[in-house]
């Protein structure tokens, strides 16, 4: 037998001997006899409570594990629950000056932990103080005291975590699945952590958040010195609600991904990075387009004050600029928002204002672009909207258009936007069509006139449309609507329904001069002539307008047709709305109470003519007369 091969037996001899003896001294050696002071070594490096459950050692690599430890709460935030518990923690120390008794812990690891997070009144986290002594005396260190916590390596595996923010009086929340590892932690340097979070469901469902951090220059991080990236990976909304117990999410779902940096420097705190959500659905029902956000901001963590600059949202082929202020000092957070828009596809916003609940009619279809520029201030959960939308190439429920302008100024909304949406709305429609109404054809029907064609052409061009309408609680009031038709003017008043749609208004339609004569002018004779054709020859026809939005229901204004015979009020092609602007003038034209004493015979009498018209011109329009 040759040299080589003694030393190799000799060699393989004593690497079998050493991890006998590595396997088998811990068995002998009952570490339980030092947990006293390991416990109260723990303390002062801590500077909190710690209790230790039953304790064993490894020597590959050398490791005490904990059953059951826990580390105790500060005591200034007399929480009544510890800062952390775990079923097992695992102590690794550096073997070589642990052959000169010194005990150093190079990494420490915490087996499904339950972590508490709290942030106090005073904005400080109750893990900033913890190994507070040491960290301010890192450098002088008196002989055989404690010596400042050093970490390798700190890790949380399957841990929970749950945050409390006493500053901002915000409700506990707790997060799950939590994988934890932080690098290079002593007191005074720099350092790295990697968070990570698994989401349940299906796909990747991945959270991860890197930095590299430090030193800590304070108790509430805020001129903390850090940068690191959050990736997403296909997280489902749904699981993230779940997560985040977010009840206000409880109605979309979506696959999330994208990347976002941080940076703070000086206590201001920049993100930037793009978030994309697919498969987005909303109470059952598929959006059928991506909405992706590529986020730019700053946050002032002091004031807690996030200015948003330049931030692009694209919902869809709808491009929008976001840019403004978010505080979050106050309860709810308060915004002062911009957002524009040139060239939004109105059939994408529309889809999505469906998936959300607004109050459109279902199977509704529409085309167009969108121009606008509002702001947003108030509440961030519900804020006052003013600014100006326009559309172009309008073609939406029987209206098109080539240019729609409308411009508002809403109160707040509560939970139910439509109902409760309260402001002022103008709006100014140039160039349309009204299809699948015939407005000639229909008021040529109601009024029976000689000319009417009783074929429908099935639309209506309209030169303009304006009004201005006063909503209160998702019910929208007009007095002074008006619209340019090929048929003839038309004033109108009343109100709209935004919530069932249902109408409930006047109109009052003046044929041109041209259209009356085509219609059959003064040969249409009798009361008709009297009541109906003012004294430029233009025929005026009154009608209530009910049913609903998608489907209006036309009929004559018996009762306004009486009037305008009684008070000779004629409205007139250039001013549809006089007459109703005159009936204002003169009290009890409807009906109205405010009777002089000593008229009760006149008005008895006038009251007896109106009875009688009003029987006779509904009999013309085919109804009932009046007994």
């Amino acid at each position: 037998m040759n040299m080589k091969k003694k030393l190799l037996i000799v060699l393989g001899a004593v690497v079998v001997l050493v991890v006998a003896v590595l396997l088998i001294v811990p068995a002998l050696f009952d570490v339980n006899r030092y947990h006293d002071r390991i416990q109260a070594e723990m303390q002062k490096q801590l500077g909190r409570t710690v209790q230790l459950g039953n304790m064993s050692l490894s020597l590959l690599p050398p490791a005490f594990k904990v059953q059951n430890a826990v580390i105790g709460e500060d005591p200034k935030l007399n929480s009544g629950t510890p800062f952390a518990q775990t079923a097992e923690l695992a102590i690794e120390l550096k073997f070589f000056p642990l052959l000169h008794g010194d005990v150093q812990v190079s990494e420490l690891r915490l087996v499904r932990p339950q972590l508490e997070l709290i942030r106090g009144e005073d904005g400080a986290w109750n893990f900033s103080t913890i190994a507070a002594q040491s960290q301010q005396q890192p450098k002088q260190q008196p002989s055989g005291g404690s010596k400042p916590i050093q970490l390798g390596r700190f890790q949380i595996q399957d841990g929970s975590v749950a945050v409390t923010d006493r500053q901002h009086h915000k409700p506990r929340v707790q997060y799950n699945n939590i994988d934890v590892v932080l690098r290079n932690f002593a007191p005074g340097n720099p350092f790295d952590v990697t968070v990570s979070a698994h989401l349940p469901g299906g796909g990747k469902q991945l959270v991860k958040f890197e930095g590299h951090g430090g030193p800590i220059q304070d108790a509430t991080l805020i001129s903390t010195p850090f940068e690191g990236t959050l990736e997403l990976q296909q997280v489902s909304l749904a699981a993230a609600r779940q997560y985040m117990n977010a009840a206000q999410m409880n109605r979309a779902d979506a696959s999330i991904s994208g990347s976002l940096k941080f940076k703070n420097s000086g206590g201001t705190a920049s993100t930037n990075g793009t978030i994309r959500m697919e498969n987005i659905v909303v109470q059952g029902k598929k959006v059928g387009y991506p909405v992706e956000l590529d986020y730019n901001a700053s946050d002032d963590l002091k004031r807690q004050l996030v200015t948003i600059s330049d931030t692009k949202l694209k919902v869809g082929n709808a491009p929008f600029t976001v840019n403004g202020t978010v505080d979050n000092s106050s309860t709810p957070p308060r915004a002062d928002l911009k957002l524009i828009t040139q060239g939004a596809p109105i059939a994408d916003l529309i889809a999505l204002a469906q998936a959300f609940g607004a109050a459109i009619s279902p199977g509704m279809q529409a085309s167009g672009n969108l121009a606008a520029d509002l702001t947003a201030k108030g509440a961030l959960s519900a804020p006052a909207v003013a600014g100006v939308l326009h559309a172009t190439q309008l073609k939406v429920s029987g209206v098109e258009a080539n240019s729609l302008q409308i411009n508002l100024n809403m109160a707040p909304p509560g939970a139910d936007v439509i109902r409760t949406l309260n402001g002022k709305v103008s709006v100014n429609l140039t160039e349309g069509r009204l299809t699948g109404v015939d407005l000639s054809q229909r008021l040529g029907m109601i009024g029976k006139f000689k000319g009417v064609n009783t074929v429908s052409s099935g639309a209506t061009h309209v030169t303009s449309l304006t009004g201005n309408f006063d909503i209160h609680d998702g019910v929208a009031t007009t007095n002074d609507l008006k619209a340019l038709t090929d048929a003839g003017t038309v004033a109108a008043t009343g109100s709209a329904s935004l919530a069932d749609e249902t109408l409930n208004m006047k109109a009052t339609a003046v044929l041109s001069k041209e259209s009356s004569q085509a219609m059959g002018g003064a040969s249409i004779g009798g009361l008709m002539s009297t009541a109906l054709t003012n004294k430029d020859g233009e025929i005026v026809v009154p009608v209530i307008v009910g049913g609903t939005i998608s489907s209006p229901k036309v009929e004559p204004d018996v009762n306004a047709i009486a009037s305008m015979k009684m008070h000779n009020l004629l409205p007139s092609f250039s001013n549809p709305g006089s007459f109703t602007q005159g009936l204002s003038k003169i009290g009890g034209a409807f009906g109205s109470s405010g009777s002089k004493p000593g008229a009760a015979a006149g008005n008895q009498q006038s009251g007896s003519t109106m009875q009688n018209a009003a029987g006779a011109i509904g009999g013309l329009f085919g109804g009932k007369k009046k007994q």
